[in-house]
């Protein structure tokens, strides 16, 4: 959830009207990164997580 930034929008005088929540499916970005040395790696390696499985879609209002 993109906490930091809705609250740096709402400091500014917005309001959130509706956030979307969407899985990626594929991207052109590298997706996975070792656990032990947080450096990109191959969707092959053992010891990997995904990075950005999801984005947020943010649909705000100013007041």
């Amino acid at each position: 959830m993109p906490k930091v930034f809705i609250e740096q929008m709402e400091n500014v005088g917005f309001r959130v009207f509706k956030i979307i929540k969407r899985e990626i499916p594929s991207k052109m970005l590298p997706s996975t990164r070792d656990k032990s040395t947080g450096q990109f790696t191959k969707i092959t390696d053992k010891n990997l997580t995904l990075v950005y499985p999801t984005e947020y879609i943010l649909t705000m209002e100013k007041l």
